[in-house]
């Protein structure tokens, strides 16, 4: 991902315009104070919820909402189909948050998201190395082998103790 602002939702695109009077916006409506996130991780922890983020990207891209006839929560929302879209337009609230704050907070700022971001990539490839090795696979598979041995043992032990219990009662 680049340091865009913007972003296409359901065949249109949306720039996030952060401004002093945005971000009061975003602090009334969602109790979220979007200047205080690099100072507080509970912030960028609320911010990161589907619908708060979601209602926080409509807040900050309202005129363009406006043009497109998305006004409504529930109408914006629902251009959110898949967990990419709402990546990105994270992504780009986080570039245009960064953009809003002071010139000589900026590059830091950005060398913090750029370093999370390479983590995150790191992350994943390491992920999907490990899950490519087939090794995982029969161990995976054996662990479900044990976990079918173990029910059906526990299935007969219950089915014994019904028909013991079945001739004591009778």
């Amino acid at each position: 991902m680049d340091n865009s602002t913007s972003f296409e939702l359901g065949g249109k695109r949306y720039e996030i315009d952060i401004n002093a009077y945005t971000l009061e916006e975003v602090r009334k409506e969602l109790g979220i104070d979007l200047l205080k996130c690099f100072e507080d991780p509970t912030v960028l922890e609320r911010i990161a919820e589907p619908a708060p983020l979601i209602n926080a990207v409509r807040i900050f891209s309202d005129d363009d909402c406006e043009r497109h006839g998305t006004t409504g929560d529930k109408d914006f929302a629902k251009l959110f189909r898949d967990g990419d879209k709402l990546r990105e337009a994270a992504e780009c609230l986080m570039n245009a948050l960064i953009c809003f704050f002071p010139s000589h907070q900026r590059k830091p700022l950005q060398k913090l998201m750029n370093s999370s971001r390479e983590a995150e990539l790191k992350l994943k490839e390491r992920a999907g190395k490990m899950f490519d090795d087939p090794r995982i696979e029969k161990l995976i598979q054996s662990q479900l082998t044990k976990l079918d041995e173990r029910f059906t043992s526990a299935l007969e032990s219950l089915e014994l103790q019904m028909q013991a219990d079945e001739h004591s009662g009778s």
